[in-house]
């Protein structure tokens, strides 16, 4: 069952978080990062004819399966999972060092129905109770394995 929770959606799976973990751990990503660090598990498909500078969307993009999620099954198995029910984009880990801050992000809307959607999808592979996920104003907790 999908709960809400205000204007958040928490979907009822749950991804093998151990699998997840260990993933990560052979991804062995550089651990020298100080502010936030992000590891692309899809990249845009290499294409020539792409001229227009004005792409912010990434609409524009074949997104292809890059090398760290080819390496990473249990990560694989996540995208496989969306793959089989809508257009999977972009793909990626993101580490944030004590005390970093990202900025609010907007999701843009396509339509009213969500099917017309771009949806944003998180799902926590490592966190920690200090961390702070802010929606519109509003804390969210998310645990490892979630999808939000």
């Amino acid at each position: 069952m999908v709960k809400a929770v205000g204007d958040r959606v928490l979907l009822p799976l749950d991804f093998d978080v151990a699998g997840l973990e260990r993933d990560l751990e052979a991804l062995s990503l550089r651990h020298d990062f100080v502010y936030y660090d992000v590891a692309m598990l899809t990249v845009p498909e290499p294409r020539e004819d792409v001229t227009d500078p004005n792409y912010a969307d990434g609409s524009w993009a074949t997104w292809i399966d890059g090398p760290w999620l080819l390496s990473s099954p249990a990560m694989l198995d996540v995208v496989e999972f969306f793959r089989a029910r809508t257009t999977v984009t972009l793909v990626r880990l993101l580490r944030l060092a004590p005390g970093a801050h990202l900025a609010e992000h907007v999701d843009p809307t396509i339509g009213l129905e969500v099917e017309d959607s771009i949806v944003r999808l998180h799902v926590p592979v490592v966190t920690d109770a200090d961390v702070d996920f802010v929606l519109n104003g509003e804390r969210v907790e998310m645990s490892p394995g979630q999808c939000w």
